[in-house]
């Protein structure tokens, strides 16, 4: 019995073995495809670089309405504001690349039972 536990034990350990060393090669991916560090460092001094959205304006409505989702009757009112968002090195201040434009949209309910 115990020359067949052995046989056994010897059997799975090769198996963990060689699913250890086959998968991870079948799992490679191309450099394109890998992921980009959570964060960034600036090229000048190597701090790191946070991104900062600036809103231009205030929420304004827009004279778009959509159907209330919360009530059966009544619609909701769109807000909108524009920005942009900018990578900027906490330590020295350089800005990273350029601007992006940013928009946001909110919804007011005015609905009703």
């Amino acid at each position: 019995m115990s020359k067949i536990k052995r046989i056994l034990s010897i059997v799975f350990v090769l198996a963990i073995m060689a699913s250890v060393c086959i998968i991870p090669a079948s799992a490679a991916v191309k450099d394109e495809e890998v992921a980009q560090p959570y964060a960034t460092y600036c090229g000048e001094c190597g701090g790191k670089v946070v991104t900062i959205t600036t809103w231009e304006n205030d929420w304004y409505v827009t004279n778009h309405q959509a159907k209330c989702t919360h009530y059966p009757y009544g619609y909701d009112r769109i807000y909108t504001r524009y920005g942009s968002k900018k990578q900027k090195c906490q330590s020295c201040g350089i800005l990273q690349g350029d601007p992006v434009q940013v928009t946001q949209t909110k919804r007011e309910c005015h609905g009703y039972n």
